[in-house]
C-alpha cells in the first residue's frame, strides 16, 4: 500500500513537473538574418566566458491606453487638452503585465538567474538587465554568439545571426538585446553632407494625398519634403504665441539651431539603421 501510494504521488508530480520543464525547451524563432548586416563581417566565435548585459523588454500591458490618452491630450478639441500624464501614471500605463513578470521570472530562474541579479532598468520595470556570459545566453536563446567587426569604424561587437524564445514567452517578451540588432552609436553616426547636383524639392511644391512624394525627398529634405511626408501641406499655423517644437537628438547628434533660421535646409542627415 506504502508503494503504491509513493509511485502515484511520484507520477503525480511529474504530471506536474514535466510541463514546467518542457515549456522552457520549446523554443521558436523571435528574428534572424539570412545575411551579415551590410557594413559588419564576421570576426571570430565569441568567447564562452565573456559576460554582457542582457536586456529583455517585456511586453507593456496598457499602451492602447497610453496612446489614446496622447491623442486626448494633444487634441485642441478634446476636454482632456493639455492635460498630460504625470509620471507615475505613464509608468502604470507602460508597466508590464505580473503575468509577464512571473513568466519571465521564472524562465530566468530555470537558467541559474535569481530574482534578485534581475534588475528593471526604467520605473515602469518594462525593461529587466542581467548579466551572464555568453555560453549561458546561447542557451537560453538557443543561439550563438560571434564576434563581427565594423571596418569603417574599427568596432568589434558581440552578436547573433538569429535568436529564439520559449513559445511561452513571445506573447509576453518584445526584444532581448543584444542579440541581432548590429547598430552602435559609432556605426550610426550621421553622414552631414551637401549635394549640390541634386535639384530640392521646391518650398512651394503642390503635395496632395494622392500624389505621391517625389523620390528626391529620399536624400535632401526640405520644409516641403516634410509637409508631404507628414501630409500636412493644407495646415495652417494656430496660436502660434503658444505652441512649441521638441527637436529630438539621439547619437549625440542634435540640431543645428541655424538652419531653424532659413526656410530651406541645406544640410542633411542620413542614419543607417541594419
Amino acid at each position: 500500500m506504502f508503494w503504491s501510494l509513493a509511485i502515484a504521488a511520484g507520477l503525480a508530480q511529474l504530471c506536474i513537473a514535466t510541463p514546467l520543464s518542457r515549456r522552457w525547451d520549446d523554443l521558436a524563432e523571435k528574428h534572424s538574418w539570412a545575411e551579415i548586416p551590410r557594413g559588419w563581417e564576421y570576426h571570430s566565435s565569441a568567447p564562452p566566458d565573456h559576460t554582457f548585459e542582457m536586456r529583455l523588454a517585456l511586453k507593456q500591458s496598457r499602451i492602447d491606453d497610453l496612446i489614446a490618452n496622447l491623442m486626448k491630450t494633444s487634441d485642441p478639441n478634446h476636454p482632456k487638452y493639455g492635460k498630460h500624464l504625470s509620471i507615475s501614471e505613464a509608468e502604470a500605463l507602460v508597466a508590464p503585465h505580473p503575468d509577464s513578470v512571473e513568466a519571465v521570472e521564472a524562465w530566468l530562474q530555470h537558467h541559474g538567474v535569481a530574482a534578485d541579479d534581475a534588475v528593471r532598468s526604467t520605473g515602469g520595470g518594462e525593461w529587466v538587465v542581467v548579466r551572464v556570459s555568453v555560453a549561458q545566453a546561447e542557451r537560453m536563446l538557443g543561439t550563438k554568439y560571434n564576434v563581427y567587426h565594423h571596418p569603417a569604424t574599427s568596432e568589434r561587437v558581440v552578436r547573433s545571426m538569429s535568436y529564439n524564445l520559449p513559445r511561452e514567452l513571445h506573447s509576453h517578451i518584445d526584444v532581448v538585446t543584444p542579440t541581432t540588432y548590429f547598430g552602435t552609436l559609432r556605426s550610426m553616426r550621421k553622414t552631414s553632407f551637401l549635394q549640390p547636383d541634386i535639384k530640392p524639392v521646391a518650398d512651394n511644391a503642390d503635395f496632395s494625398i494622392a500624389a505621391a512624394v517625389p523620390s528626391s525627398c529620399a536624400t535632401t529634405i526640405t520644409p516641403a519634403c516634410l509637409r508631404g511626408l507628414y501630409n500636412t501641406t493644407d495646415y495652417v499655423p494656430t496660436a502660434t504665441n503658444v505652441n512649441k517644437l521638441g527637436v529630438v537628438g539621439y547619437l549625440k547628434e542634435y540640431a543645428n539651431r541655424a538652419d531653424l533660421q532659413v526656410r530651406l535646409h541645406i544640410r542633411f542627415w542620413i542614419i543607417h539603421v541594419y
